[in-house]
């Protein structure tokens, strides 16, 4: 099994209990916002959730924050947020590719799938293996 595998199990009854969906509901490719309901308030606490659970940290701008260090004035994401979630969404890269994405493009693009990447990145960065904290 896969380390990403691995950590959906874990990550799905743990999306469920604070998004109040069914476990069922909560698949890898289920987007954030579109399937799952996630509003703004939801991705603070995910966040939280997912530093807690996982034994991670969060620094600033490294999780899901429309804050002018992601996006422009014009509302598309900045470059530099492209290319460090392009490493984790692999489906921004075409997207990326036809021009400036907006940030709306970008968060209905976040999924189960994502998440999971990103905290396997986080793990990367603070531990020496991403499976060490997976248990």
């Amino acid at each position: 099994m896969s380390d990403e595998d691995e950590l959906f199990k874990r990550l799905r009854p743990i999306l469920a209990q604070r998004l109040f969906v069914e476990i069922d509901e909560v698949q890898p490719n289920s987007r954030l916002i579109d399937d799952l309901q996630v509003d703004s308030l939801d991705f603070v606490d995910l966040q939280y959730a997912l530093e807690e659970q996982f034994g991670i940290q969060f620094g600033h701008g490294e999780f899901f924050e429309p804050t002018q260090q992601w996006i422009n004035k014009d509302g598309s994401l900045k470059t530099s947020a492209v290319e460090s979630m392009s490493e984790i969404m692999p489906e921004l890269e075409p997207l990326a590719q036809q021009g400036p994405v907006s940030a709306k493009a970008f968060f209905e693009l976040v999924s189960v799938d994502t998440l999971t990447r990103l905290i396997l990145r986080q793990q990367a960065k603070q531990f020496k293996t991403p499976k060490e904290n997976l248990t």
